[in-house]
This record gives structure tokens, sequence and C-alpha cells, in this order.
């Protein structure tokens, strides 16, 4: 799926946020939305998962069943371990117990953290979380993953290694929109960027013409 925003102006009491902007994040690609703290991005995907509904402009409509979102600074849940949290993506699919414990484990397997199955989700470190999250999110079948800041308290090789998952995981026809500050790894791994600064676009394009 395709995600098209157009003359898009976000207001704060009476202080602009997001200013006449027009881009695009295309379908089955990696997409970074980058940007200084502040410049907006955050607040573009709040409009886009419509947790702000008071906008002008046109965007396109996401409906719940279409998109996945994991969103900054998301609570570990309490007292479950990192495969329950996975089989909680699975929620809408009617599928035997036997197949929720083999479709999660293949996920985690799928992210090189399966031996972590059984272990409390709070006691793992924050990038094996991310990736957990990634999983719990591919659970869902959805076309579009929208995340805002996973990586922010997560190493440099950490970030890279997510990174590069993501790159394979839009490879499976999925739109992917990660909001990020990191601009020098979102242009080495994604194919789409949009650049932010003071609520305006600045850049949209692949990273290599920036």
């Amino acid at each position: 799926m395709k995600i098209d925003i157009s003359n898009l102006s976000v207001l704060f009491d009476d202080q602009i946020i997001l200013d006449d902007i027009s881009c695009h994040f295309p379908e089955g690609k990696f997409s970074c939305l980058v940007g200084e703290n502040g410049s907006g991005k955050s607040t573009l995907l709040r409009t886009l998962t419509k947790d702000i509904d008071k906008f002008q402009g046109s965007i396109t409509d996401l409906k719940s069943s279409d998109y996945s979102y994991i969103p900054q600074n998301i609570d570990d849940p309490e007292f479950l371990s990192v495969q329950e949290v996975v089989k909680l993506g699975f929620y809408q699919s009617k599928i035997s117990d036997q197949d929720l414990n083999l479709q999660s484990h293949q996920l985690l397997k799928r992210f090189d953290i399966e031996h972590l199955e059984s272990r409390r989700f709070s006691e793992i470190s924050m990038g094996q979380k991310q990736r957990a999250w990634l999983a719990f999110a591919l659970a869902q079948d959805k076309k579009v993953i929208l995340m805002d800041e996973p990586l922010a308290a997560v190493d440099l090789q950490s970030r890279k290694n997510f990174y590069s998952i993501l790159n394979t995981v839009s490879k499976e026809n999925r739109t992917l929109v990660l909001v990020t500050h990191d601009l020098e790894i979102a242009m080495e791994f994604c194919e789409h960027m949009v650049h932010l600064h003071q609520g305006a676009i600045s850049f949209e394009g692949p990273p290599k013409n920036f």
C-alpha cells in the first residue's frame, strides 16, 4: 500500500507543526522519515494513525486493518514471555495452539532470538525487544508497518542489524515507515527518504540523492 500526503498542515495552540507538506511513502519499500528533534516527524506519523485528527490537507486513509504501529517508548508487557508477546500478534488469526506456537517460534527464529522465547520480556535487551516487537508486528500480517524512533536507546551495531532486517522485510511487499533522527544509518539502509526541517519537507527521494 502506497501512502500519500498532500498539502498537510497541523497546528497545536496556534503553533505550526507541519506546514503544507506533500510527500509519499512508496508501496513495498523501506522508507525513513528523518529530521532533528521537533521537526514534526512523530506528528506526521500520529496523523497517519489518526491519533491526531485535526489537520488540513489530505492523507491516505489508513484503517486499523491496514497497518501495525510500534510507538516510542512502548511499555514492557507485564509478566509475559517473549513468545507470549509475539503470540499476541496473532489475535485475529484462527489457528490452532500448535500452529500458534510454531509460527511464533519461526518469527523469533527469523530474527535470531528464538533462544529467548521463554524469557520474560522485561529481562531482555532493548535491541532484542525491538526484534520481538517487529515479530509481533509481522504476526499481524498487515501491509504497512509504522515505527516511531524504535532504536533510540540501542547501540550502533544493533541499530545497523535492525535496519538490515527491515530492508529484508520490505522485500515481502510490505510498506515500512521508520521515524528516526539517525540520518547516516537511514541513508545506508533505507530505499526512500523524507527529510523534515522545521515542519517542512527539505528532501524526498533516494538517499543517495540527499
